[in-house]
């Protein structure tokens, strides 16, 4: 993945969470994906990647064609997605996130 210029995930299927997509931001590529299910949760459409239609091959192929003849405008996408995937998914947030879901927990209990 690291020689890649672009993640491209073409599912039709809307899927809950696209691992493949996060892994792509944290490397700083541009990713273009099909917005369905938890997809577009991760995706800031023209800042942090790029949503196209489930099964839009052209729509596709226009925002590949767009990463790939802007470079410089794919490095700052990719550079804004893994800055953005840091944040949200970074140790210390998980880590006090499921501190919170267990406290909550704790106090119903």
């Amino acid at each position: 993945m690291n020689a890649w210029d672009a993640v491209v995930h073409a599912s039709v299927r809307p899927e809950p969470f696209g691992r493949v997509i996060l892994e792509g931001m944290l490397l700083g590529k541009p990713v273009i994906a099909t917005a369905a299910g938890g997809v577009p949760e991760l995706i800031d459409d023209g800042r942090t990647g790029f949503l196209v239609s489930p099964g839009n091959a052209a729509a596709m192929a226009d925002a590949l064609r767009r990463v790939l003849s802007a470079p410089a405008d794919a490095r700052s996408i990719g550079a804004r997605a893994r800055e953005w995937a840091r944040q949200q998914f970074s140790l210390t947030k998980q880590v006090a996130e499921m501190s919170e879901i267990y406290e909550g927990a704790a106090r119903i209990h």
